[in-house]
Order: C-alpha cells, then structure tokens, then sequence
C-alpha cells in the first residue's frame, strides 16, 4: 500500500495496492488481514485510519538535477507521485527543477501500474521524464511485447553496469 496522488491535490489521496493473501498450512490462502480488509471497500467508501505515514520521502530531499527511482509493483507509487507533482509544475510554469529516471520491474505487463500515464509524461521532451517498465516473467506474460524491457529490475541495472546478473531471465532493455 502505497500513496501515489501528488501533495499538490488535497482533496483526496490515492493508494496503489495488491491483495496481499496469506498462505495456509493446508496449501489454500486468505486475503491478508489490511489489504483484504479495503478489498472490501469501494471507491469514495470513507475508512478511517489511525497514525499517520512515517518518514519523509521526497524529492525535496535532494538538489541533484537527476534522479533514478528504481521501484518493484507497489513500491511505484511514490514515484508516480513524484512524477505527477513534476508535471503539474512543469505544465503550468515551464519548469523542470530535475529530471527523472523511474525504472518499474513486474512479473507481468498487467501488473504494469500507471504505464500510460508514465509514457505519456515521458513522450514529452521538454519534460525530460525517462520510464522503463520490464517484466521478470516474459516468456509467461501473453500481453508482453518489445516495447517493455525483460528481467528483473535489479539485473538491469547490473547488466547496465557490466555486473553479472542474479534472476532466471537475461535482462535486456527495449529500444525505447
């Protein structure tokens, strides 16, 4: 579970979650005890929550003019808000303070959160957004195609450096 609205829309806050299921001794499983709780929910439904989210994860934290944000399934969901505070400023100023990379790595194409809106962000020059999706299980994945890289998100980044890899798939990077 994961916040991926930007801070600039108060209004309503959105999370980018998977059912979570819980393995039984019997081989079967169970929606798990958070996540299988809001399956249970429909948008607009009102769920109280008690605390608040720790730590501080954001791009304010650094004046470096890029930045690699490196993300498995959910785990997007911070960049994405990231990303979207970027483009807001961007289409309404002009500005781009730095440049993202965001690199997403999933079993499968499906599981590919945000994708459009990421390429869309991305198509734009001016922008300067970098997305590279991939998949770690493409030979299983009837929805995988060229355009989406192949391997896990951290063999990529050792075959980008020359490293030797570490998963199943030979990674490799799209021509896009």
């Amino acid at each position: 579970l994961s916040i991926a609205s930007s801070p600039l829309h108060l209004d309503e806050l959105e999370f980018y979650v998977i059912l979570v299921r819980d393995a039984l001794g019997d081989g079967s499983d169970r929606p798990g005890v958070f996540t299988g709780t809001l399956w249970g929910h429909k948008p607009g439904d009102e769920i109280l929550y008690m605390g608040r989210p720790a730590g501080r994860f954001t791009l304010s934290r650094t004046t470096q003019p890029q930045v690699v944000c490196i993300a498995t399934g959910t785990g997007l969901a911070p960049f994405v808000s990231m990303a979207r505070t970027a483009w807001l400023k961007y289409q309404t100023t002009g500005i781009v303070d730095r440049h993202l990379t965001i690199m997403h790595g999933v079993s499968y194409t499906s599981q590919l959160g945000y994708r459009a809106e990421l390429e869309a962000m991305a198509a734009d020059p001016g922008f300067g957004l970098v997305y590279i999706p991939s998949v770690s299980r493409p030979n299983g994945d009837p929805g995988y195609d060229t355009t989406v890289c192949k391997g896990r998100a951290n063999d990529l980044i050792r075959l980008h450096y020359g490293e030797p890899m570490s998963g199943r798939v030979e990674p490799w990077f799209s021509n896009n």
